[in-house]
């Protein structure tokens, strides 16, 4: 799974141009490929990957969200000092 970190907006992601340039010149993707953007928040989109002309501006399309929703619940155990 390719995870990207971006902003995720009604059925858009915007992903930053810092990662628009790792995922054309780094990894090397092609349009069509699979891609998944998170916002931090708990949310996921993923798409395919749509590149547009020289200036490679990245935008999904087929986008689906996804709310992740963390049901885990911590106990920390605390030593109780003696008095």
């Amino acid at each position: 799974m390719k995870l990207f970190y971006g902003e995720i907006e009604g059925n858009q992601a915007f992903i930053n141009d810092e990662e628009q340039q790792h995922i054309v010149k780094v990894l090397r993707m092609k349009d069509g490929e699979e891609i998944h953007v998170t916002d931090g928040q708990g949310n996921l989109a993923s798409g395919t990957l749509m590149i547009e002309g020289k200036k490679q501006i990245l935008t999904l399309k087929k986008l689906k969200a996804t709310f992740l929703i963390s049901a885990r619940n911590f106990i920390l155990p605390l030593h109780r000092p003696k008095i």
